[in-house]
């Protein structure tokens, strides 16, 4: 596991807003994976992980991100979609999950906070003639940036004048990285020549832990026996209202015709298709492909085109 993506301090309680990178939500591979409900789920939890401390964090238990969620149905339906709503989440060595999209725009909000605090700082010390120590606030200030750079080495925030002048100031070598790092990677900072190399080493250190660590939430809880074969990920039935649900009765009917079922034959056997999974709240990996079983199992039942002699079970 790898370590957390935000300081344990980062708390943006009060941020109102989460900026939203619309074109990259929407070309991100759960975007395109996810069904109306899914999406919502995930969608709350970015959310609501914003004003978690640490920011852009997560509770690794279901039952707390079944509440985050704001997620009605029972923990079995729970787990049936968690490897959709937690795609690209991390569980990091403190417990958490973190999502490393939403880390980078809490990270710059955090750096944008320390910033202004720093300088109101100065200026009342100013104002009143009070010693200031800038010390604690450039260590915050470079942690986060550090973070930051891992994720994304040319944000904006990284070229702020505050977080240059805390970069620079840095004399230690927390890391214990030897100083002939060949690895060290450069982070697109203007004026990288200015600042304590150990903080490209650093940085270099936690790029590469990032981007080992593994691409989304597992999931089973970490205490699971090892080498489970991890189940397709399933869904309920799509609602009525839904896009979903018309592309689902579609693609039945499609079907239906191409196998030389008649329209009312084909309404017919649609309404049984989706009273019997509804009643029974079947969950699939494919609402197509088990409209097409049943459809298919129900030929068996007609072996001389007559009534059915019962409904398929699928």
């Amino acid at each position: 596991m790898t370590e957390p993506l935000t300081p344990r301090y980062l708390d943006l309680r009060d941020f109102p807003y989460l900026p939203i990178d619309i074109a990259r939500l929407l070309g991100s591979e759960f975007h395109a994976i996810a069904d109306a409900e899914q999406f919502r789920a995930g969608l709350i939890l970015w959310l609501k992980s914003y004003h978690q401390v640490p920011a852009a964090s997560l509770p690794s238990d279901d039952n707390q991100l079944i509440r985050l969620a704001e997620f009605r149905k029972s923990l079995r339906n729970w787990r049936q979609i968690r490897d959709v709503v937690l795609r690209g989440w991390v569980l990091c060595n403190d417990g958490r999950l973190y999502h490393p999209v939403i880390a980078e725009k809490a990270l710059a909000a955090g750096l944008m906070k320390m910033g202004k605090r720093k300088s109101s700082e100065a200026g009342n010390a100013k104002r009143w003639g009070l010693a200031h120590n800038e010390t604690s606030s450039n260590q915050a200030i470079r942690e986060m940036a550090v973070l930051l750079s891992a994720l994304n080495p040319h944000s904006r925030s990284l070229k702020k004048k505050y977080v240059l002048c805390a970069l620079s100031d840095s004399q230690s070598d927390p890391t214990g990285i030897p100083n002939s790092d060949p690895d060290a990677i450069p982070t697109g900072f203007p004026n990288a020549s200015e600042r304590d190399p150990n903080i490209e080493r650093e940085i270099s250190k936690k790029r590469k832990i990032i981007a080992s660590a593994a691409p989304e939430a597992p999931s089973e809880p970490a205490s699971s026996p090892q080498g489970r074969r991890r189940k397709p990920a399933t869904s309920p039935m799509p609602d009525p209202t839904s896009f979903e649900f018309d592309a689902l009765r579609s693609a039945f009917f499609e079907y239906g015709r191409e196998k030389k079922f008649g329209e009312p034959q084909l309404a017919d056997e649609f309404e049984g298709f989706i009273g019997h999974h509804r009643a029974k709240g079947t969950v699939f990996a494919d609402w197509r492909q088990a409209g097409q079983n049943w459809l298919r199992k129900s030929r068996a039942f007609r072996p001389n085109g007559g009534a059915p002699q019962g409904r398929p079970q699928i």
